[in-house]
C-alpha cells in the first residue's frame, strides 16, 4: 500500500503523465487537451513526471497560456513510481507512435488506475473491453480531451475501470508469463532437436 502525497488530495481530479518528455511520448498533446478541459471549468490537475528534451517547450507552453494546476515534478527514480500512481485518479499515455507494448499502462492498471491512451499498436493489445473506449486516435487532441472529460466527470466509471485493470494486469505479471515463456522455449528446443532415424 502506498499513500498519495496529501497535497494531491484536495478534491481535484489528478491526471498523471509519467515518462520521457519527448514528442514520441505525446506530453504536448496531453497539455493541449488539458488546457481545453480547464477552460471548461473542470476541477482537474495535471501531474507531469519525467524529464527530457521537450521539457522546456512544455513549461513554456503552460506559462504562455497561463495554465493553472500543472505540476512538473521532473525526473524520478523507478522506486518513486508507485507514489505517482497513488496520487493519480487517471493515467494518460498519449504516445502517438513507437510503443511496442507500454509497461507504464500495465503499471497504472496494476495500481488500479483507469487509463486514457492513444490507440497505437502497443496499447491496443492491453486496453480491451470497456477500457478500449478510452483509446483515442493517435495525435488527436480533441479525442484525447473528450475521453479524459468522460472519466473526469464519472468517479464510478473510474473505479470500475480501475478494478478491471487491476485484475487484467495480472496477465502480464512475471509469475504468469514466466511459465508460458519457458514452455515456448521448450517447444522451440524440441522442434530444433535432431529427429531420430528409424532403424532400416
Amino acid at each position: 500500500p502506498v499513500h498519495p502525497d496529501p497535497r494531491y488530495r484536495d478534491g481535484r481530479v489528478n491526471v498523471l503523465f509519467l515518462g520521457r518528455l519527448e514528442p514520441r511520448k505525446g506530453a504536448m498533446l496531453l497539455l493541449q487537451a488539458f488546457q481545453q478541459l480547464q477552460q471548461e471549468g473542470l476541477g482537474i490537475r495535471l501531474i507531469v513526471a519525467g524529464s527530457g528534451g521537450e521539457e522546456a517547450a512544455l513549461r513554456a507552453y503552460a506559462a504562455s497560456h497561463a495554465m493553472r494546476d500543472v505540476d512538473f515534478v521532473g525526473a524520478f527514480h523507478a522506486s518513486d513510481t508507485p507514489s505517482w500512481y497513488a496520487a493519480a485518479d487517471i493515467f494518460c499515455a498519449p504516445s502517438p507512435h513507437g510503443e511496442s507494448f507500454g509497461i507504464v499502462v500495465t503499471e497504472a492498471m496494476a495500481s488500479g488506475k483507469p487509463v486514457v491512451a492513444a490507440a497505437n499498436e502497443g496499447y491496443r493489445t492491453i486496453l480491451t473491453g470497456e477500457a478500449a473506449r478510452f483509446l483515442t486516435p493517435p495525435g488527436d487532441v480533441a479525442a484525447l480531451r473528450d475521453a479524459l472529460r468522460v472519466q473526469v466527470r464519472d468517479a464510478g466509471l473510474r473505479a470500475r475501470l480501475g478494478e478491471w485493470g487491476r485484475g487484467e494486469a495480472l496477465r502480464y505479471d512475471s509469475r504468469t508469463l514466466a511459465p508460458r515463456l519457458v514452455e515456448i522455449y521448450r517447444q522451440a528446443i524440441a522442434d530444433r532437436a535432431p529427429k531420430s532415424r528409424s532403424a532400416i
